[in-house]
């Protein structure tokens, strides 16, 4: 039954229109007229694409002056949003290219190898000196994005002169951006590409960045890396806090690679070849369920070693060996040594490490055994506890007895 105490309201008609991006509900009554309810539901809601703000910082590296001996390195930094006017930021950039404190407009000589595939070709030729970027760093000030296209970015970024550019760094989801625009990055020697939520490695990457030296991946999502040996020249890895948890056994084959840093990663085996990688110095496993350790070449040539909730480094000059245990945020690592690092269990995974492997007999490991257990009794029992423990001897030449539960280090 109808209220009769109900006003009666005309028929109406309600439409939703968008005006200069804002939602505007519009009704119209008997008496033709249009009245616009914005009410708080849609005071803050607007239309159209997001605004990206977009950080760029551009590295040169000159004389200060003709006479000068030393090199210096300046940086620039602009910040702008994708509303801009992209002729606008090239003025800024522009500007402060010239403000820098170099002296320009000399005349200097610029060599340059034109390559073949049958033959190299020489070319000289004469030009007035100002100065190129030799670093690029991309990223974003607010939150990360895949979807934008960055046409303006990538407006600016193609006056930027990036052909000299050695250190190339993208961040913020903008990495297939910034790395589309040139065929082939035959300067940059140093990428790094954290944080863009990369699930693979671009196969692009092989062919775009041909002389690459250093590679940084950390922060992606990656679960597992291709075959690097198209990477010739490559010496540093770095593929932390990603989702790894299996790597080709020819991941570095035949490169002569330095550093190798797999960090906080799902990894708990790990297959590759690293025996004849005799230039590494640094590996680094830190907050990974390994349950066997790798086996490492013999040169002794390891400077850090990092392995479950430890990480082992040696001083180049003193030759002094430090182990620090470090807070992971592994349930894995805490199930071990029961939440925060307890002094009797702190170093229970990483002994347990060594001795069920093979690379007992590396000597910085020896040393850390040895370091560990000057530290406290407790440590000392803790070694005699683990299975298949070493004794040790003053020369730091290990013995395996598997029998003997007596350890025997300097001081103990």
């Amino acid at each position: 039954m109808s209220d009769p105490t109900a006003r009666s309201v005309p028929p109406s008609a309600v439409s939703v229109v968008v005006r200069r991006g804002r939602v505007v509900v519009e009704s119209s009554g008997d008496s033709g007229r249009a009245s616009e309810l914005e009410g708080a539901m849609f005071s803050s809601f607007t239309m159209g694409p997001s605004v990206e703000t977009y950080e760029l910082e551009l590295t040169y590296e000159a004389h200060a002056t003709m006479d000068a001996r030393s090199v210096e390195e300046r940086t620039t930094k602009v910040t702008f949003d994708s509303k801009e006017d992209p002729e606008e930021v090239i003025d800024a950039l522009m500007k402060q290219r010239q403000d820098l404190p170099y002296e320009t407009g000399y005349d200097y000589v610029v060599v340059r190898a034109l390559c073949s595939a049958s033959s190299v070709a020489v070319q000289l030729s004469v030009e007035k000196f100002q100065p190129k970027p030799v670093a690029l760093k991309v990223s974003l000030s607010g939150k990360m994005t895949t979807s934008a296209s960055h046409a303006g970015l990538a407006k600016v970024l193609k006056q930027c002169q990036l052909g000299c550019l050695r250190r190339l760094s993208v961040h913020d989801g903008l990495f297939a951006v910034v790395s589309g625009l040139r065929d082939r990055w035959n300067s940059i020697r140093s990428l790094d590409a954290s944080n863009n939520a990369l699930e693979t490695l671009p196969k692009g990457v092989f062919v775009n960045f041909p002389h690459l030296e250093v590679l940084r991946l950390d922060r992606n999502r990656l679960t597992t890396l291709p075959n690097l040996n198209s990477f010739t020249l490559l010496k540093e890895l770095h593929v932390n806090d990603n989702a790894l948890t299996v790597l080709p056994i020819d991941l570095v084959e035949d490169l002569d690679l330095e550093v190798l840093s797999l960090e906080f990663n799902r990894l708990n085996k790990l297959h590759v070849k690293l025996k004849d990688l005799s230039k590494l110095r640094v590996l680094r496993l830190l907050d990974n369920p390994i349950e066997t350790l790798p086996r490492l070449n013999k040169s002794g040539n390891q400077r850090c070693l990092s392995f479950a909730n430890v990480k082992v480094s040696k001083d180049e000059v003193t030759g002094d060996v430090d182990v620090e245990v470090q807070e992971t945020g592994s349930s894995y690592f805490s199930s071990i040594v029961g939440g925060k690092a307890q002094k009797d269990k702190a170093y229970t995974a990483f002994l347990n490490l060594i001795f069920r492997s093979n690379e007992c007999q590396n000597s910085l490991l020896v040393a850390a055994v040895k370091v560990i257990a000057a530290k406290s009794r407790e440590n000392c029992e803790a070694i005699v506890n683990t299975e298949g423990t070493y004794v040790l001897t003053r020369d730091e030449r290990p013995i395996w007895q598997p029998t003997d539960t007596r350890v025997r280090s300097q001081g103990h």
